[in-house]
């Protein structure tokens, strides 16, 4: 079944969102959302404010009254944007955010929403669901600090001009 949590008394929603975007890889990779205590403080916040304005929909696929999928996602202006997603890597082979797509699709046919937007790169798991993409720009925002001073150039200057040299693809590939 879709559950969808929309409402100011989210915290524990959230606290299984976050739970369920690891999804094993993530955790393993770095890049889940709980690897990093100011990055977890962002999204809870995120999801308090967009509760606050009744964008906020905390969309789960329960199993047995269980969360094992879950998409973050934000309702504007008649548009679904899924944020974050994840799901319990113990039911890989049920396939669940397959069918949590299924119910985020069903769900905004009957709103009358006039897209979902799956944000982020292009992937094969999004080509599965439409033949349409866009670009997505990124938006870097750096301090006035020492450090920020030294990321910048490395960011914009040096990674490139290393990937540029093919060094990279070298050593991935050997």
């Amino acid at each position: 079944a879709l559950e969808i949590v929309s409402d100011s008394a989210i915290q524990e929603a959230v606290d299984d969102a976050i739970r369920l975007e690891e999804s094993g890889w993530k955790r393993d990779e770095g890049t889940a959302i709980s690897t990093d205590p100011a990055i977890r403080q962002f999204y809870v916040r995120l999801a308090e404010r967009m509760a606050q304005r009744g964008s906020l929909r905390l969309m789960f696929l329960n199993v047995n009254g269980g969360r094992i999928a879950t998409s973050d996602s934000i309702e504007h202006h008649g548009r679904l944007f899924l944020c974050k997603t994840g799901y319990d890597p113990e039911y890989n082979t049920c396939s669940p955010f397959k069918l949590l797509m299924h119910f985020i699709v069903r769900y905004a046919y009957a709103e009358h929403a006039s897209e979902i937007d799956l944000l982020g790169d292009t992937e094969p798991w999004k080509e599965e669901w439409t033949e349409t993409s866009r670009p997505h720009d990124w938006l870097f925002v750096f301090s006035d600090s020492n450090r920020a001073r030294l990321l910048y150039p490395l960011k914009f200057q040096l990674m490139p001009a290393v990937k540029r040299t093919g060094v990279v693809d070298l050593i991935l590939n050997s």
